[in-house]
């Protein structure tokens, strides 16, 4: 199988809330001097070993603009904007296009992907409701008028089977004859995308154990650090081959919570009567999705050096459907990526906002590919998303959903190279001139094992194996839940200081901040994660065309016992990755002189990062420095722009 990388960036903060944060504009500042031993306590406070923590609540951030203005003092620059010009074009993707213009045999049927056109979106967002299966209901009920029309026509007028309906993509998946394919690409135009149902067939199979791996990233610190704090309960999806849940390093304590079967269980993935002599939630013959969850939280059962980057439970949603070769106990694997939208929206439905997808799709396009749409559809609905860049070694060639400009695409370093790029790493950028993968983590190391001897090897039937198997497995599957686990700790920690519900964009923003590299390529991204910290600012705002804002950090050089030498900032926005026209933001900072130390203004991206570093070696000085955020133009269908803005300085 071939599979992709996710790295995760982690950085822990340190300081006690004393105000109530906005939950729609606010800024908070952070001054940590303690070491990486800092100990946090049950209530989210923490033992500082060099210095009093503090951190001031400024409240909304002051927008900064050439003259005052009666309603507010959001700086205007005067630039002009064309109105937007809409037209529905048909959309379809090559592969299915190409099956309609070759075809000699009219009668065969074909599987194809509807998206329809919201003509009436559902304006409700999520969190009004007093749960997520009230809103998921109330959005089924406000859609299910036309989708009943949609069924009946596709069933009566074009001889379609719906094999499946997906609320999180307000799609339907659908076999029927090619014939009537072509009728309906033709009548039914302006109400529909055909998406391309992606599938990848196979899978990706140093003697290192997983402690180098974090040593590398400095993580340890941040997962002992919070081993008192029972905050949140959240577990993270994992969406791959299943979980050999009775492997030692997930029982004794417990790591998993709850293993569901997306290819046979219905939308849910737990309804065993859809088959019930397929269904196998607790399958893995190929032992990767028991590697990828090892990796973000097995226990140390078997030593702290095999123990994950977290401690979190695990939710495991089997999408890869496992095909034994006849007489004989080898087997091979399929992925189609209806299965993954499934699990996808199963996760959200669960209650899951962490997830881990160390796979893709054989899919390019990223308006035609449902996976793509899928994970943009659930970062809108709060869900942190972490995805791997790939193994197949192409460049500019990034598939679903890896190309998704809604979540964090990661790639993979040399576990005793850190500066060195694995050789199979797919890399950007995008074809819309992203940069992918946005950081890397390292992979080749020791993780759990269920005995099977992989893709095209041995695999044993009724999940004969062992409890107890490693092996060395290698690829960005492998790096990708590096940074899951990281991103868990690190949500943890802002629920911990009394950000209830943090914001997707800003832990991608977080994440970006704490690598290592100076310059964005399409081959590191920012760089390797490192998770050492010493004062960060935070900011979250949204600002609508032609406006820009000014966030003060105030840098206590003084106090900083281990002598900051750097500082990064990064801003994020969420944006369609369907969009071809980016929106405009660029990034500056600025010295306690007003001096402009450095700036970013790359175009076509839905990021921005800064690294200064300071001459000679030296620790940066103290004084109050400006990080300047300009928004130019919107993109035509966007009245504003979300804005999570991170900056921290940082030893290196």
């Amino acid at each position: 199988m071939q599979t992709t990388v996710i790295c995760f960036v982690l950085f822990a903060l340190a300081f006690n809330i004393y105000a109530q944060f906005s939950p729609d504009n606010g800024q908070i500042l952070v001054n940590n001097q303690g070491s990486s031993q800092h100990l946090v306590s049950s209530d989210g406070g923490i033992a500082a070993t060099n210095g009093q923590i503090m951190m001031k609540h400024t409240g909304d951030v002051t927008y900064k603009g050439p003259a005052p203005r009666p309603i507010n003092q959001k700086g205007n620059r005067q630039r002009k904007r064309q109105q937007p010009l809409f037209v529905y074009q048909p959309q379809i993707h090559s592969t299915i296009q190409d099956l309609l213009d070759k075809s000699n045999d009219d009668k065969t049927h074909t599987k194809i992907h509807i998206l329809f056109r919201e003509y009436e979106p559902f304006n409700n967002h999520y969190s009004t409701f007093d749960n997520f299966s009230n809103y998921i209901s109330a959005l089924n009920t406000h859609r299910e008028p036309m989708n009943a029309e949609r069924r009946q026509t596709l069933i009566v007028d074009y001889g379609a089977e719906i094999l499946g309906e997906f609320w999180l993509t307000n799609s339907m998946y659908v076999t029927m004859p090619v014939e009537d394919v072509k009728r309906y690409a033709q009548e039914q135009q302006h109400h529909y995308i055909l998406l391309h149902p992606g599938h990848e067939e196979g899978g990706v199979w140093g003697s290192q154990d997983p402690s180098v791996a974090r040593q590398a990233i400095g993580s340890d610190w941040l997962y002992n650090a919070q081993s008192s704090l029972n905050n949140t309960q959240e577990c993270i999806a994992v969406i791959d081959t299943g979980v050999r849940k009775t492997h030692t390093l997930f029982n004794s304590p417990n790591r998993i919570n709850r293993t569901v079967d997306c290819i046979y269980g219905g939308p849910s993935c737990t309804d065993t009567t859809v088959n019930s002599t397929l269904y196998d939630s607790d399958d893995d013959y190929l032992s990767h999705g028991t590697a990828v969850a090892s990796v973000i939280s097995a226990n140390s059962n078997d030593g702290d050096s095999l123990h994950g980057i977290s401690s979190t439970c695990i939710n495991s949603y089997k999408v890869f459907q496992t095909i034994h070769s006849s007489g004989s106990s080898t087997c091979t694997t399929y992925l189609n990526s209806t299965w993954v939208v499934t699990a996808i929206q199963a996760a959200l439905a669960n209650g899951d906002r962490i997830i881990n997808l160390s796979l893709y799709t054989n899919c390019l396009n990223q308006s035609l590919c449902d996976v793509t749409h899928a994970v943009d559809a659930a970062y809108d609905l709060g869900a942190i998303i972490f995805v791997a860049s790939g193994n197949d070694a192409t460049q500019g060639q990034q598939k679903a959903p890896a190309h998704s400009s809604k979540v964090l695409t990661v790639g993979a370093v040399d576990l005793l190279n850190l500066t060195h790029t694995s050789s199979y790493q797919a890399s950007g950028p995008t074809s819309d001139g992203r940069i992918k993968p946005e950081l890397q983590a390292p992979s080749g190391f020791y993780t759990a094992y269920n005995g099977c001897g992989g893709e095209g090897n041995w695999c044993p039937l009724n999940n004969n194996g062992t409890n107890n198997g490693f092996w060395t497995i290698d690829g960005t599957s492998i790096s990708t839940p590096i940074v899951t686990g990281a991103a868990y700790m690190l949500k943890k920690q802002l629920i911990s200081y009394g950000v209830a519900n943090p914001e997707p964009g800003l832990i991608y923003s977080w994440i970006l901040t704490l690598t290592n590299g100076l310059q964005i390529t399409n081959t590191t991204g920012a760089g390797l994660l490192s998770l050492g910290w010493r004062q960060c600012t935070f900011m979250w705002q949204t600002l609508s065309a032609n406006q820009y804002i000014e966030n003060n950090f105030n840098i206590d050089s003084s106090s900083d016992s281990y002598g900051s030498k750097r500082m990064d900032v990064v801003v994020w926005w969420p944006e369609s990755s369907t969009q071809t026209v980016r929106n405009q933001v660029s990034l500056k900072l600025k010295s306690p002189q007003n001096v402009v130390l450095t700036q970013a203004n790359a175009p076509q991206q839905v990021w921005q990062k800064i690294s200064y570093v300071q001459p000679g070696n030296t620790r940066i000085p103290s004084g109050t420095y400006v990080i300047h955020i300009d928004v130019g133009t919107l993109q035509p269908s966007a009245n504003n722009v979300r804005l999570l803005l991170t900056a921290c300085t940082r030893p290196e």
